[in-house]
C-alpha cells in the first residue's frame, strides 16, 4: 500500500462526505472558506523482513470557517464520523478506524482539527525465484564421545 493511495482514498471520503473544498498542505493561499485542510502522517511504519511490512498512518484534518461557530464544527465531526465509519476502502485494501478524535487548536482555541489513526496493517510481499532449490543433501557426522562413531547421512527429494 502506497502512501498516496491512503491519502488520495482519505481525501475521496471527505470531498464525498461534505461540499467544502478539501486542500492539502501544499496550498497556503488562493483558497475559499469554509475548506477542509488534510494531511496523512505516519504513526508507524516497520518493516519486519524483506518481504513484510506494518504500517499505520493518521489522518488529520483541519476546517478553515468564514466565522467560527462551534455547531457547524459539531456537525462537521459528525459527517467525519459516519463517512469514515469503522474503515475506508483503499485501492485493493480495507483499512480500519482505530480511533476519530478532534481538537480545537489555533492560539485562540477556535480551530477544529479531526484526527483519524487507522489501525496497523501489515502487508506482505511475495516473492518468486527462479534459483532452483536443493534437492540432495551429503553431511557427515561426529558425535563427540568417549566411543566417537562416524556415520553418513544422505537426504533425497527435500
Amino acid at each position: 500500500m502506497k502512501v498516496r493511495e491512503v491519502k488520495t482514498a482519505c481525501n475521496k471520503v471527505l470531498s464525498e462526505a461534505f461540499e467544502y473544498p478539501v486542500y492539502d498542505t501544499d496550498t497556503y493561499d488562493g483558497y475559499t472558506r469554509p475548506a477542509l485542510f488534510t494531511e496523512l502522517l505516519t504513526r508507524r511504519y516497520h518493516k519486519d523482513s524483506a518481504n513484510k511490512l506494518t504500517i499505520a498512518f493518521t489522518y488529520k484534518i483541519t476546517l478553515l470557517e468564514n466565522e467560527h461557530s462551534e455547531e457547524l464544527c459539531l456537525d462537521v465531526v459528525d459527517g467525519v464520523s459516519d463517512a469514515f465509519g469503522s474503515g475506508i476502502k483503499c485501492g485493493k485494501y480495507y483499512i480500519l478506524v482505530d480511533d476519530i478524535d478532534y481538537d480545537w487548536i489555533d492560539s485562540n482555541n477556535d480551530i477544529l482539527q479531526i484526527t483519524i489513526d487507522f489501525a496497523e496493517f501489515t502487508e506482505i510481499y511475495v516473492t518468486y525465484d527462479d534459483t532452483p532449490t536443493m534437492e540432495e543433501v551429503d553431511v557427515r557426522v561426529v558425535m563427540k564421545q568417549t566411543d566417537a562413531e562416524e556415520f553418513d547421512i544422505h537426504i533425497e527429494g527435500v
